[in-house]
């Protein structure tokens, strides 16, 4: 609504330099600001000037007064309800007031933290004094404890130690200096985000440093539907611990972010794209190359399916379920000795199956 006024003040000759000046500042600055993001909350500098000018569009001329005053009002009457509902259905802390509800209920009332299961994890496995390193998410209230965290407009620390440092005991020994006992990593909000700000576009090498740095040297304690909680390991490790891992960070890479968004929009042309994207930059897990094998099997291209299996092995050891699915696959294409070795290999790594 304002821009409307500032696209008249511009336009029309009765004007001020002062108006003019702040009509054409605020239309340079909102464009300029558009081109960063789509964002209209992270304008809010502007709102300040763009309402001065409004008003001063709005006393300019009776009847631009009276639509301006007019259109404020529908605009207010339009939006009412839906603040209103938000407010008594996520935000409403009558409860509270009234004796009914702890602080605590309120907060964990689905709306109003939206990472509150977060919060559960680190009371219940984090000291009071252990400084938690947030990834993939910059809220950091209601924690109670030391907590580093950033903006998408800040390079993470780990995407930092990724780049300068010559190895994961670097990364190591960075996290360290910087007093960081544990890393929570929110899978969920570093997808959301990851995809528009991509701000873990890291290379093949600095992905493979950090893929190599959780595994050997942080120990996996908690975790949720979408989130995990790494506790840093008292001294760097030589190798990795034997066995199936997958690490959350991996998600947060663009391309990944990208694919699940993808999916979940059924969009099977981009999700193609950007899963062939992580398979050739994530080399040393196994996850996008059986992400790759599942998709052919929907597809009924078991033959492909086989090959992309066989690539996700040699990238690292798979889930059970995984073995066995990819043992399905040969069996459907008639490959019975492949079947057979498949199964061999599962039984050598987890087992007889119950």
């Amino acid at each position: 609504l304002s821009l409307v006024c500032l696209l008249w003040l511009v336009c029309t000759r009765r004007r001020t330099d002062g108006e003019k000046f702040l009509a054409w500042g605020c239309l340079l600055a909102f464009a300029a600001g558009l081109s960063i993001t789509h964002l209209l909350r992270f304008e809010a500098a502007l709102f300040p000037p763009l309402f001065t000018v409004a008003a001063a569009a709005a006393a300019s001329r009776p009847f631009v007064r009276r639509s301006f005053m007019s259109a404020s009002g529908l605009a207010c009457l339009g939006f009412l309800p839906l603040i209103v509902a938000m407010a008594f259905v996520h935000y409403s802390p009558q409860g509270v007031w009234r004796g009914r509800e702890d602080v605590e209920a309120y907060l964990h009332r689905a709306g109003v933290i939206p990472y509150a299961s977060l919060v559960d994890l680190a009371r219940a496995h984090c000291g009071p004094s252990e400084r938690i390193l947030l990834v993939g998410d910059a809220r950091s209230l209601r924690y109670g404890r030391d907590v580093s965290a950033g903006t998408v407009f800040d390079e993470p620390l780990l995407v930092s130690a990724a780049k300068q440092e010559p190895d994961a005991g670097g990364i190591f020994r960075r996290l360290r200096r910087a007093g960081v006992d544990d890393i929570m990593i929110n899978i969920e909000e570093g997808i959301r985000v990851g995809a528009t700000y991509r701000w873990y576009g890291l290379n093949e090498g600095d992905w493979a440093k950090l893929n190599a740095f959780f595994e050997k040297d942080t120990d996996l304690i908690a975790a949720g539907d979408l989130s995990q909680l790494y506790r840093l390991r008292p001294k760097a490790r030589e190798k990795s611990a034997e066995g199936f891992s997958s690490n959350g960070i991996i998600f947060l890479d663009p391309a990944a972010c990208e694919y699940v968004k993808a999916v979940r929009s059924s969009d099977a042309e981009k999700a193609e794209k950007a899963l062939a994207d992580l398979c050739a930059r994530q080399t040393f897990t196994p996850q996008w190359w059986a992400e790759q094998a599942a998709w052919w099997t929907r597809e009924g291209k078991d033959a492909e399916a086989l090959g992309a299996w066989e690539k996700a092995s040699k990238a690292g050891i798979l889930p059970r379920e995984q073995y066995q699915a990819w043992a399905d696959a040969a069996k459907r294409v008639k490959k019975f000795p492949e079947a057979a070795a498949v199964l061999k290999e599962e039984k050598k790594r987890y087992g007889k199956s119950n």
